[in-house]
C-alpha cells in the first residue's frame, strides 16, 4: 500500500431503473445493503439510489 491504507469493503451506488447493473454487481460479490429513495435527478426524474457492498 503507497499510503499505508486498508481498505475494508468496496461500496457501490446503482440509480434505478437499472436492470443490467444490479446482475453485474451481484456477479462482482457484491450484496444489496441498501436504498434511497428519490434521492437522485436523472433524465428528468427522482431516482432511487441502491446501494451494494462487498466485504474485502
Amino acid at each position: 500500500m503507497a499510503l499505508g491504507i486498508t481498505f475494508l469493503n468496496w461500496p457501490a451506488g446503482i440509480a434505478f431503473p437499472n436492470a443490467g447493473g444490479v446482475p453485474l454487481h451481484e456477479a462482482m460479490g457484491l450484496t444489496s445493503v441498501g436504498i434511497y429513495r428519490e434521492v437522485g435527478w436523472k433524465l428528468g426524474a427522482w431516482r432511487e439510489v441502491g446501494w451494494w457492498q462487498v466485504l474485502l
